[in-house]
């Protein structure tokens, strides 16, 4: 038994908890910042699990990547100067909007 502060003993171990690291804090910020840019309400941020957060961030990468690569075929394109498929991307591009 251990001897809580309130002068009683108390049954239950008191379970340690690590003081978060400025490192850890950090971290914990610029994620919170990432989804807050990405359009999270900040409010709703705050009572997200980090389960909830992985996921977020895991979506939020995917779309990332794919629009590098895609961002990457247009550069390519682009550097070939082959007008003809220029014009035709851009009107493929164009009719999406």
């Amino acid at each position: 038994m251990q001897e809580g502060q309130s002068g009683r003993f108390s049954h239950r171990p008191q379970q340690d908890y690590p003081a978060a690291t400025v490192a850890d804090f950090r971290t914990a910020v610029l994620t919170l910042e990432a989804l807050i840019a990405m359009g999270h309400a900040s409010g709703d941020v705050w009572d997200y699990t980090p389960r909830r957060i992985a996921g977020f961030l895991r979506v939020a990468q995917a779309r990332m990547s794919q629009e590098k690569a895609d961002s990457l075929a247009l550069k390519a394109l682009a550097a070939r100067g082959d007008p003809k498929e220029i014009k035709r991307q851009h009107r493929d591009l164009s009719k999406s909007l």
